[in-house]
C-alpha cells in the first residue's frame, strides 16, 4: 500500500529538519558548552562579590545572532548557509 503524499511530505520534512539540527548542533554545541563553563568558572571565582546576575563584572565572548538557511534538494543534496555575529572581548 502506498503512503499518502501529504504524510510522505511531512515525514520528509521532519527527517530533513532532524538532520539539520544534528549538523548545526555538532558545529555550535562545543562553543555553547565552553561558554557555559566559562560563566560557571567566573561565577565561582567571584564569590560573594559577584553581581546579582552571577557575573563578576567581566565581559564574556558571546554570539549575538545566529541564522541558518537549509535547503534539502530532490537529488538528496543538502545546502547549508550559516550566518552569525559574535561579540569578542580582549585579544
Amino acid at each position: 500500500m502506498a503512503m499518502p503524499r501529504a504524510i510522505k511530505s511531512v515525514l520528509q520534512f521532519i527527517f530533513g529538519l532532524a538532520i539539520c539540527f544534528a549538523f548545526v548542533y555538532s558545529r555550535i554545541g562545543p562553543g555553547l558548552r565552553a561558554s557555559r563553563a566559562i560563566q560557571r568558572a567566573s561565577a565561582q571565582k567571584a564569590g560573594p562579590a559577584a553581581k546579582p546576575d552571577g557575573r563578576a563584572g567581566m565581559q564574556l565572548d558571546r554570539i549575538l545572532s545566529f541564522a541558518v538557511d537549509v535547503s534539502l534538494r530532490k537529488d538528496s543534496t543538502l545546502e547549508l548557509r550559516e550566518e552569525f555575529t559574535v561579540h569578542i572581548v580582549g585579544d
